[in-house]
């Protein structure tokens, strides 16, 4: 018996793969973002608004009395808003002054300087605290001359009048007051010292009203006689009306709501052009 050959079994031929194709891919550019210009800040001004005036009326009160110590600032203020149709929240009690009032007669004339510097060494003030008016005249049954000194002496302080007012009525004392002075003169104290406070004040009316009344002097001496206690004999002076001297308060610009809530998250730039832009805005409405 034959034995057959063994079959030839032809090996595969290896192959291999082609590599893949892998697209490259095409580069794209970013379109830019756009670009927001921020609104500008909306400034709000405030509306003007017209106040209506104040007015104030300011005058001085002399009150003629024996005991200046026993005057009271608070009580007079109490007797005028009596007085007065002011209340007394609306009245200021201003400078508050003493003054003795005398007069002399001489048989010769004399030069306001040299009475003044008499009068102040005899009642021991000094010069800026003297005020004189001389009159000089002839009679003319006799043709002599008269000269008339009224003075008036002014203190700060209610303490000192009565002194004040009793070295005044010493014609003795103002006689040698006026030889050291290297002047020779004959005088008697024609009108008696008599005292009195000043007291300045100013009524304060509503607004839009008329500026407040002066009270009549009767009503101002019957009031402080009920309110302080002293009889008071009243005059009124130096009165003035005008408005009230205010302060007008800073003004402030508010922005509103939406402009604040624009201006959040801005970067520093922005802000600094928003600012500009504010600053111009209150430039121009100011204009």
């Amino acid at each position: 018996p034959t034995t057959p050959a063994p079959a030839q079994v032809a090996s595969p031929t290896p192959t291999t793969p082609a590599p893949a194709q892998v697209a490259s891919p095409t580069p794209t550019t970013p379109a830019p973002a756009p670009v927001t210009t921020p609104a500008p800040v909306q400034v709000t001004s405030p509306t003007p608004t017209t106040a209506a005036p104040v007015l104030v009326t300011s005058f001085d009160t002399e009150m003629e009395l024996d005991d200046v110590t026993k005057f009271d600032t608070d009580k007079f203020k109490e007797a005028m808003a009596a007085a007065s149709s002011v209340s007394a929240d609306k009245i200021e009690i201003g400078k508050v002054e003493y003054k003795t009032k005398v007069q002399y007669s001489m048989p010769t004339s004399v030069d306001r300087v040299a009475a003044q510097k008499a009068i102040a060494k005899a009642c021991n003030v000094s010069e800026s605290q003297v005020e004189v008016a001389i009159e000089s005249r002839r009679l003319s049954e006799f043709r002599r001359l008269a000269t008339t000194i009224a003075a008036t002496i002014t203190a700060q302080a209610a303490s000192t009048v009565s002194s004040i007012a009793t070295k005044a009525a010493d014609a003795a004392g103002l006689k040698q007051a006026f030889q050291e002075g290297g002047l020779t003169v004959e005088l008697t104290v024609a009108k008696q010292p008599k005292n009195a406070v000043v007291v300045s004040t100013m009524l304060t009316g509503e607004a839009g009203a008329p500026a407040p009344e002066v009270p009549p002097a009767s009503t101002i001496q019957s009031q402080v006689s009920a309110k302080v206690g002293i009889e008071v004999v009243a005059t009124t002076s130096n009165v003035s009306t005008g408005p009230q001297n205010t302060t007008a308060a800073p003004t402030t610009t508010k922005l509103s709501e939406k402009s604040v809530d624009d201006a959040k998250g801005q970067t520093p730039s922005t802000l600094l052009a928003c600012a500009m832009a504010t600053l111009v805005a209150l430039f121009l409405d100011a204009a």
